[in-house]
């Protein structure tokens, strides 16, 4: 009997394990999203970089509201899609030119 418990026991905290270390993996590949991003925005000209690091930082409070909001899915849907939005946004501010040259 007490075998049988000990089994139950170590497979819950083996899946905890396993989805702890799935959290912090995430976590870390958000980190390093923000990290390349802030420094891939120091290579931009001085008149593009005010404007991009605002909606940078618009688009990281999003997340953090997201996280904040999780796991309930239906309050963290908005965010979702707001940070979608101003992802968006970013995307048109940083490649117009490479747009234009596709449609041509």
């Amino acid at each position: 009997m007490f075998a049988l418990f000990g089994w139950v026991v170590a497979f819950t905290f083996s899946g905890a394990a396993s989805r702890f270390n799935e959290k912090r993996g995430l976590i870390a590949a958000e980190a390093n999203y923000i990290e390349t991003a802030s420094l891939r925005l120091n290579l931009l000209s001085e008149t593009a970089q005010p404007e991009l690091k605002d909606l940078f930082r618009h688009d990281l409070d999003s997340r953090l509201g997201t996280y904040r909001r999780l796991p309930d899915m239906e309050s963290a849907k908005p965010e979702m899609v707001n940070s979608k939005k101003i992802q968006r946004k970013i995307g048109q501010k940083q490649y117009p030119q490479r747009r234009s040259a596709i449609l041509m």
